[in-house]
């Protein structure tokens, strides 16, 4: 049960978060889960907010954030400073918090950062953008975000790690190969894979654009490095990461990853008789949240 009372948030009697600004707006879903937003003066609107949401203080925490933009790693600490930039989940030890970024500061206070991706889409607030979650066991927690697995992860995995751990081998991958046909695609083209000159990419008026990273991108480590036919039984769609950095100029993050991220749903859901999609590189928010809204 959670409470939210002089100013803290706290769940079966335990304090979350400590002295949380009055511009911090909670809204109650169920007895367990609420959102977290904020808003500013409608003066301070931007396409890129840091709000502060609260103390974080001697309570176990794990991070899971960005050290690059397109890999996920986890952090533990007790404090809000030991939050990095470009957190994607934090887990306190007595609640969930997922947002489009967490980050703390030498303060220890938990902050959110909001981002458009696009100058021309501003905002002073953000209302519902802070899951807040609670379960007495962690397992619980993630059975409620799993979607429907494809049959491939019970021999295969995501990756060769998830299905062999410090024992992959080559007999082992070779086994998995044989049963299961999947071909590779970059969801931009990434790596040169779409010539804009091409016969076949012409008629889209196509236009070269470059990656333009944010702010919380930049914090860590630095790093820039469709439709499948009938005879394969899956695709893998590669570095979808990248598609965040291409955002100004066309509604901004969000709307732009929505909008690809239904048509390749789509696309899955047509070609494959599961969800036989490998996601790769897309470890933000902007994906993520694709498939739990």
């Amino acid at each position: 049960m959670q409470m939210f009372k002089d100013g803290t948030l706290s769940f079966n009697g335990e304090d979350a978060l400590r002295d949380v600004p009055q511009n911090v707006v909670l809204t109650l879903i169920t007895a367990s889960y609420i959102f977290i937003g904020a808003t500013c003066d409608h003066d301070d609107a931007n396409s890129r907010l840091v709000f502060k949401l609260g103390l974080i203080q001697d309570v176990r925490i794990l991070c899971l954030y960005r050290l690059k933009f397109w890999w996920t790693i986890p952090r533990v600490g007790n404090s809000g400073r030991d939050i990095p930039v470009e957190t994607q989940m934090l887990l306190l030890e007595m609640v969930n918090l997922e947002a489009v970024c967490l980050q703390g500061n030498s303060s220890n206070e938990l902050e959110l950062c909001v981002e458009s991706g696009d100058p021309a889409i501003v905002t002073s607030q953000s209302l519902k953008v802070v899951f807040v979650n609670y379960e007495d066991h962690l397992l619980d927690l993630l059975k409620e975000s799993m979607k429907q697995m494809p049959e491939m992860l019970d021999c295969f995995g995501w990756c060769t790690w998830d299905a062999f751990y410090q024992s992959v081998n080559p007999q082992g991958i070779g086994d998995g190969l044989r049963r299961y046909d999947y071909v590779w695609h970059a969801l931009l083209g990434y790596w040169g894979e779409l010539d804009p000159n091409a016969s076949g990419t012409k008629k889209f008026d196509p236009e070269l654009r470059y990656p333009v990273l944010s702010p919380g991108n930049l914090a860590n480590t630095r790093d820039m490095s469709i439709d499948a036919m009938e005879k394969y039984d899956g695709v893998k769609v590669d570095v979808q990461n990248i598609l965040e950095t291409m955002s100004s100029g066309f509604g901004g993050r969000v709307s732009l990853t929505r909008h690809f991220q239904q048509e390749l749903e789509k696309s899955i859901s047509t070609n494959f008789q599961d969800s036989s999609i490998i996601c790769c590189m897309g470890h933000d928010t902007n994906s993520i949240y694709q498939y739990l809204l």
